[in-house]
């Protein structure tokens, strides 16, 4: 099992959350972060999960990547970490560990494809708004699919919404989590 803590990006006006091992961002429409800038590359860049870290890596891109107006290939994403793509002032993109999204003890998280979920699930087979997983007010964790088209399966079965514990395996299109010490994590 892999955990992936999962990476918010704040591009522009937009912000994700993403719990794949694997982040693209450049100009191309299949980018999972679009930059629709012609100085950006069109895979400028991949933030990688890496012996249980972010990383970002420049892509050869031609115009490079910055922090802080210095010119970097390779970065260790610890905390918040600003980027400019093509350029020391070109677009802005900030990455982030969001350790608080799909771990947190108390709230409400949304998990779909659309931007505006808690956490981002790229993939075709997960509805826009697909599920929330909360904490319930006795202090344990329940998921409710949002009726979604393709649904949300807990331990091989499909559910409306369910009580979680231990080990329990949450799938949602092609992405499974397991409930592990009271939190959601990708496997």
């Amino acid at each position: 099992m892999v955990e992936v803590v999962p990476l918010r990006v704040e591009a522009g006006e937009h912000s994700y959350v993403f719990v794949q091992p694997e982040v693209t961002i450049g100009r191309v429409s299949d980018a999972d972060v679009v930059v629709e800038t012609p100085d950006v590359s069109r895979i400028h860049g991949r933030v990688q999960w890496i012996d249980g870290r972010w990383r970002y890596t420049d892509n050869s891109s031609r115009n490079g990547t910055y922090v802080s107006g210095t010119k970097r290939n390779d970065i260790a994403i610890e905390g918040s970490v600003i980027v400019n793509l093509a350029g020391a002032s070109g677009p802005e993109i900030t990455l982030l560990p969001a350790t608080d999204l799909i771990t947190a003890p108390v709230g409400r998280i949304t998990l779909g494809r659309a931007a505006d979920n808690d956490v981002v699930v790229d993939d075709a087979g997960v509805s826009r708004h697909h599920a929330i997983f909360h904490c319930t007010a006795a202090g344990g964790l329940e998921i409710t699919d949002l009726g979604s088209h393709n649904g949300t399966f807990v331990n091989g079965d499909r559910i409306d919404q369910s009580s979680l514990e231990e080990g329990d395996k949450v799938t949602i299109g092609g992405h499974s989590f397991v409930v592990a010490d009271g939190t959601l994590r990708q496997l």
